[in-house]
């Protein structure tokens, strides 16, 4: 059946540049316009909040959040912030009442991101109270340590294990707070996830390595396939023995022989049949460079990683020619 959510690149490369002069500071009033508009139509009521960080409300909190750290929008960042928390407070009052406690556990489709941003904006405007949802978030690592706490992907970026670890690394980049408890899951994956992942992925005639087993399919991308998981895992390496970190590097090393074309399929083995087909973060290139960056310091890999973002910018150049 034809893959009907890609498109051909009928556009020659963009070579254009900024304009003589032009600085960063010159983007603001684009930003500030555009952000008006985007909470304009942001819904703030416990009834319309599904979506978490994804496509829920609790994303453009998120993004307040961030421009609110960028010294060219200082003027604003109060604003920003008071923003932000009306509207996420709206989101952890729902994520506190979502019924599956399973889903709570997610990263970008739930509370675990939810709360992360929480403890972020209360932070970020001072306010003691940060404390209640970080200790929210810590309590939602005893959720997600079940080997198959989720029938729609245990281990994924999403919703899974890779997720709530994602958004345990950023509170310690953001607020320089250890979430230790998802230390210990981090050893528990790899030996009840990745390990037993071997065993799958040679069963399948793939390869040794550390696939997730939770999953219906072998996917590669960052959304929900393995990019995602050995890029979290790859994050936490200082926590790893050399054994499992050998592990992890053989999972490395077959992702990247999965290329084609400077992409990668969305299933691991499979074969693209369209040129330019998925180039998108959650199944394709852009999500799975984050893993291939990680060999930049071998020749070779540094030639197949400059390739993949030459794709990338590729499509890029489309929507880069449509208003924002």
């Amino acid at each position: 059946m034809e893959n009907t959510r890609c498109f051909a690149n009928r556009f020659s490369d963009y070579r254009g540049a900024l304009l003589p002069g032009q600085r960063a500071e010159a983007i603001v009033p684009a930003v500030v316009a555009k952000i008006e508009r985007i909470l304009k139509k942001v819904p703030i009521d416990t009834s319309d909040c599904d979506g978490g960080l994804y496509d829920g409300p609790a994303g453009v909190a998120y993004m307040l959040y961030h421009v609110s750290e960028c010294p060219l929008f200082s003027e604003q960042r109060d604003v920003y912030l008071k923003t932000a928390k009306q509207i996420i407070d709206v989101s952890v009052r729902y994520a506190d009442a979502e019924p599956d406690k399973n889903m709570r556990a997610a990263f970008l489709l739930g509370g675990a991101g939810i709360y992360a941003v929480a403890a972020m904006i209360y932070k970020s405007l001072g306010l003691a109270d940060f404390v209640k949802p970080l200790n929210k978030f810590r309590n939602l690592w005893e959720v997600c340590a079940p080997i198959n706490f989720l029938e729609c992907g245990s281990d994924e970026l999403f919703v899974g294990r890779a997720g709530f670890l994602c958004a345990a690394l950023v509170l310690k980049q953001k607020l320089g707070i250890e979430a230790r408890r998802s230390l210990g899951l981090v050893t528990f994956w790899i030996v009840s996830v990745c390990v037993p992942g071997m065993v799958l992925a040679c069963m399948a005639g793939l390869a040794a390595t550390c696939v997730t087993h939770s999953s219906p399919c072998l996917l590669s991308g960052a959304a929900h396939g393995l990019s995602s998981v050995l890029q979290m895992l790859l994050s936490y390496q200082d926590m790893l023995s050399r054994a499992e970190k050998d592990l992890v590097w053989q999972s490395v090393d077959f992702l990247m022989s999965q290329e084609q074309n400077c992409n990668w399929p969305a299933e691991l083995g499979a074969i693209i049949e369209r040129e330019n087909e998925l180039v998108h973060w959650c199944h394709g290139a852009p999500g799975t460079t984050t893993v291939v960056e990680a060999h930049y310091h071998i020749p070779c890999c540094i030639s197949q990683l400059l390739q993949c973002f030459h794709l990338i910018l590729q499509v890029w150049h489309i929507f880069s020619r449509k208003p924002i």
